[in-house]
């Protein structure tokens, strides 16, 4: 378990650069007045006969965070072969997201290998952060079953409709063999 963590904890630095220029959200935070521009605050216009001639509404821009990845992990029976690559990206992307302030990040994996009823389980919460409990219950995972991508899709969509960031990501990790595709 700490083998694999020191390996996704390595190439998520470099990651983390590139991921928080994808996240970023620009915002229109701050509305003042000035006395240029192209947009006339009408409802100030009296100011200038008091030679006020701040009567222009100018908006700046801020970039800003405010976003929800959720980091889909396939580990049906296809992905038996690449488990260990698959299980090194979605631990060094949740390490790396985990680094950018106002970034809340989750990990789910599908199947689910626990609770039958279920397309997928959650294995990291939104805002819950690594620690040796987590990391082990992440290397304990296995790749068997087939690929309900379909439902665990469903299942990521209502944890994401739960959380109040504006912006949500998903990203899935997955070798793209549905379960249509391992049947014939």
């Amino acid at each position: 378990a700490t083998r694999l963590y020191d390996k996704a904890n390595a190439e998520s630095s470099a990651l983390r650069q590139q991921l928080q220029s994808l996240i970023e959200v620009q915002s229109r935070s701050e509305r003042r007045l000035t006395s240029s521009g192209r947009r006339l605050n009408h409802s100030k216009l009296s100011r200038l006969s008091n030679s006020n001639l701040r009567v222009f509404k100018k908006t700046t821009l801020h970039q800003t965070v405010d976003t929800a990845v959720h980091v889909l992990l396939d580990l049906s029976g296809s992905m038996e072969m690449q488990k260990s690559i698959a299980l090194r990206s979605a631990l060094a992307l949740k390490l790396a997201l985990d680094k950018i302030p106002k970034c809340n990040s989750a990990l789910t994996t599908f199947p689910c290998q626990v609770d039958t009823r279920h397309a997928s389980q959650s294995v990291l919460m939104y805002g819950e952060k690594l620690n040796m409990n987590t990391l082990r219950r992440f290397s304990e995972l296995e790749a068997s079953g087939g690929t309900p991508l379909a439902e665990a899709l469903w299942d990521v969509s209502m944890a994401m409709h739960s959380v109040r960031e504006k912006r949500k990501i998903l990203i899935v990790i997955t070798d793209g063999k549905p379960n249509d595709v391992e049947k014939s």
